[in-house]
């Protein structure tokens, strides 16, 4: 029977329906029904928001330097989330091995120099040998969703990357909104497969608290809140995530410049998926220059730290369900009234 669940947000009702089963069972050598769990596959993840990329257009030429493309070329990450990448139109970024994905933002003032915002995806060619690369959505400037199926063995994994201006900036005042829709599309695609949300969303949540039974408290690093963190903490509570900041590996502040320290950026996943997180990292600036020996060449160096990790995917590939089977799944069905 369907578990029921209701959540009061301010805005319309929207509904969320996630598939949940639980896989216990492990079939033997008889043939028999249910599902046939295998070593899933473990993938090298970054996000990073790098202040801007060196841009290009089609069949344009690539900047002479920029220490971005030497920070993939160092650490090796087989797929990136890259926020305020700030291109126009239909600039792209270029990385040797890597396609990208991007969500460019198209509504600029006619005198900007620059673009603003933009997020994005660069994923290793390597990897798209052995995986399938859907665009879920790519309706708003700031998230972008897409999916990876791996062909070897049907694991799948979601992925969100997400850009919220500070409350300060002229759209800082659009948080709620963004945070709604994002709420709204963890609901949507929740049934695909594992769901990571990370990116830059400027919520400084303070000793702010989502409690989970089985996770580890958050070791907080950045003492204070704002409004938008408030936000972002109920967008975690609402859609049952969490942070993985300050709960497994290193953590420090994702935001270091001469205005202060915070932390800002985040990588989210949902709570039941938390023990997929393995070595999480949060790499400064200033020690990942350290580490690849660029003191005195580094130009235009983000003040955004490095987010790492890697995340395995769930070890199923097979799936047979009779109709009994079927009926018997666990149906959960959230409304989201803000």
């Amino acid at each position: 029977m369907g578990e029921v669940s209701v959540f009061f947000r301010m805005g319309s009702c929207v509904e969320e329906m996630q598939v949940r089963e639980d896989i216990q069972k492990q079939v033997g050598g008889g043939g028999g029904e249910g599902e046939v769990e295998r070593e899933g596959v473990k993938l090298k993840m970054m996000c990073w928001n790098v202040c801007g990329w060196g841009r290009r257009e089609l069949g344009g030429e690539k900047e002479e330097f920029d220490m971005r493309t030497k920070v993939i070329d160092f650490y090796e990450p087989e797929m990136i989330a890259v926020v305020e990448t700030w291109l126009k139109g239909e600039e792209i970024i270029d990385a040797e091995g890597y396609k990208w994905v991007g969500r460019n933002r198209r509504l600029l003032h006619k005198r900007a120099v620059r673009g603003s915002s933009g997020v994005g995806i660069l994923i290793k060619e390597e990897l798209l040998k052995r995986c399938n690369l859907e665009i879920l959505d790519a309706d708003s400037e700031d998230i972008l969703w897409v999916k990876l199926d791996w062909k070897e063995d049907e694991s799948s994994l979601v992925l969100a990357v997400c850009y919220i201006p500070p409350e300060t900036s002229s759209r800082g005042k659009g948080s709620e909104e963004t945070l709604q829709l994002l709420a709204e599309q963890v609901g949507k695609f929740g049934a695909l497969g594992p769901i990571v949300t990370c990116g830059d969303f400027n919520a400084r949540c303070g000793n702010l608290e989502v409690e989970v039974d089985g996770i580890p408290n958050r070791h907080i690093t950045d003492v204070m809140k704002n409004s938008q963190g408030e936000g972002f903490v109920d967008f975690l509570r609402s859609t049952e995530m969490c942070v993985v900041n300050g709960q497994i590996g290193r953590d420090t502040f994702t935001c270091v410049s001469n205005r202060g320290c915070s932390v800002v950026d985040y990588c989210v996943i949902g709570v039941e998926n938390f023990h997929l997180i393995e070595n999480f990292k949060v790499t400064p600036m200033r020690e990942s220059i350290d580490e690849m020996k660029l003191e005195g060449e580094a130009v235009r160096v983000p003040d955004h730290s490095l987010l790492r990790w890697e995340i395995r995917t769930e070890g199923v590939v097979s799936r047979i369900r009779t109709e009994k089977n079927r009926k018997e799944e666990k149906v959960k069905r959230r409304y989201i009234i803000p």
